[in-house]
């Protein structure tokens, strides 16, 4: 609760601070598509909305998973095929109001695996995570294609729940891991007028 009522008071101050200059934030919306997905044979993305120094919105992904990748989330699944996927809430502090450079997060996942041998389905583990994490966001040409940017991420899945003991008593889920992440992303500006005041 302490924490929650910080966070909303440094969010009122910043506010309120950029009104009394008045400086409005322009609303955007960003779109992403995960880089690193499909080298394992699968496929994610993001859409969030951004405001101030703030990022909130979407996160999906689905993939195979190999072999290592299994046994580095989960211990005692070796006879199984598992295909992963995910649907995440996220927000975002980033530094600077412009959006670039590092900016610190969060991440609620909520993860499926699909458990199969022979290609036959067995059964689904469900997995609850708090996930935070830290990134940079790079606009590789700023003057020209401004809306386009990279970010590459790190984020730490903490897993607060999950049933696997209900499939099997034998897997257990990494209670922790670290996960690089890597996006590239563009945003569009949804308050035109309020943008080009801003730069």
């Amino acid at each position: 609760m302490r924490n929650l009522i910080i966070t909303l008071t440094i969010f009122l101050s910043l506010q309120f601070s950029s009104k009394a200059q008045g400086i409005t934030s322009p609303l955007r919306l960003n779109i992403e598509i995960d880089i690193l997905q499909p080298v394992f044979g699968g496929y994610g993305g993001t859409l969030g909305l951004e405001k101030g120094q703030f990022g909130w919105g979407l996160m999906a992904f689905s993939s195979r998973l190999s072999n290592s990748s299994r046994n580095f989330i989960m211990k005692g699944a070796d006879d199984f095929n598992v295909h992963n996927w995910g649907v995440e809430l996220y927000g975002d502090f980033f530094f600077k109001k412009t959006h670039k450079g590092f900016y610190i997060g969060g991440l609620v996942s909520l993860d499926g695996y699909r458990m199969k041998q022979e290609k036959e389905l067995k059964g689904s583990i469900l997995g609850l995570y708090l996930v935070p994490r830290v990134g940079y966001r790079w606009v590789p040409v700023p003057k020209k294609v401004k809306w386009l940017y990279i970010q590459p991420s790190f984020a730490v899945p903490i897993k607060v729940w999950d049933d696997a003991s209900f499939f099997n008593e034998d897997i257990k889920l990494s209670r922790a891991i670290i996960l690089p992440m890597l996006t590239i992303g563009m945003r569009l500006n949804l308050d035109e007028k309020c943008a080009k005041k801003m730069e």
